[in-house]
């Protein structure tokens, strides 16, 4: 799968999104990923390889990685997100209105001011969750359980980057090994760890 993944992937994200999407590529704090070919690149591979109809994102922030995932399937019908607007006032709305001008005729997006942390359960199935929230190891631990019964495919960032993403993947592949049929690290700038359940 990693292999077949990596070959999707484009050199650069701005090969197959606009520059002017990303609205903090002056920001040097965010430059690495934008120009290192390593990070919304593999989210483009990513949803590339599955080709998902539907995609939940819990933690969208600005929507780069929801609208890279979007934009690199054929069959997208459906995107959610979900995210506290920590970052910024308004920025769910900001997301909203940048991708939205930028959809695919027929994909429904909603974006939703909503904590995973106060959900018990999924409203629906994904073929696609990515899980970029709560990065302590409790919250990621709650919003992998959210994810059994209810997606194909979870995506975990961070899984290099922060010790509790790590611990928190790792105990969760171990418990619910018998649901799980393949995983996967890529080796992006903080480390992308794929799910897939049998």
């Amino acid at each position: 799968m990693k292999n077949e993944i990596l070959k999707l992937k484009p050199t650069s994200i701005y090969d197959v999104i606009d520059e002017s999407f990303f609205f903090e590529k002056d920001d040097p704090n965010h430059k690495e990923y934008l120009t290192g070919g390593n990070y919304y690149e593999i989210y483009y591979a990513i949803s590339k390889y599955f080709n998902p109809k539907s995609i939940l994102e819990i933690g969208v922030r600005f929507g780069y990685s929801l609208f890279t995932m979007i934009s690199a399937s054929d069959f997208i019908e459906r995107a959610v997100g979900y995210d506290i607007d920590e970052y910024e006032k308004d920025g769910l709305e900001k997301a909203k209105k940048e991708i939205e001008t930028r959809l695919k005729p027929g994909v429904e997006l909603s974006l939703e001011l909503k904590d995973s942390q106060s959900i018990s359960e999924l409203d629906s199935f994904y073929d696609i969750i990515h899980i970029d929230g709560d990065h302590s190891y409790g919250g990621k631990v709650h919003d992998l359980n959210l994810t059994i019964g209810k997606s194909s495919v979870v995506i975990v960032d961070d899984y290099y980057h922060v010790p509790a993403v790590k611990k928190s993947v790792d105990e969760f592949i171990a418990i619910n090994a018998k649901l799980i049929k393949e995983t996967t690290l890529i080796d992006s700038i903080r480390g992308t760890f794929i799910i897939v359940y049998n």
